[in-house]
């Protein structure tokens, strides 16, 4: 589904989202920092309160690079 969501849009924080969620459960650390820090850069102007956002903002502070 998340490739999926890639192919319709990749600019769509939702998309990276997706993405980095799966790279993580598949071990992929590298990938799925990349990915959350685009879900941050694509919803920065999204409601600070956005369940998904504080998740990603957690998750990289969590996993610094």
């Amino acid at each position: 589904m998340a490739r999926q969501m890639l192919d319709h849009d990749p600019s769509y924080g939702g998309t990276q989202y997706a993405l980095a969620l799966v790279t993580d459960h598949d071990g992929d650390r590298r990938s799925a920092a990349a990915a959350m820090a685009l879900a941050e850069k694509y919803w920065k102007e999204a409601d600070p309160g956005l369940t998904e956002l504080r998740d990603v903002r957690d998750w990289l502070r969590r996993h610094p690079e």
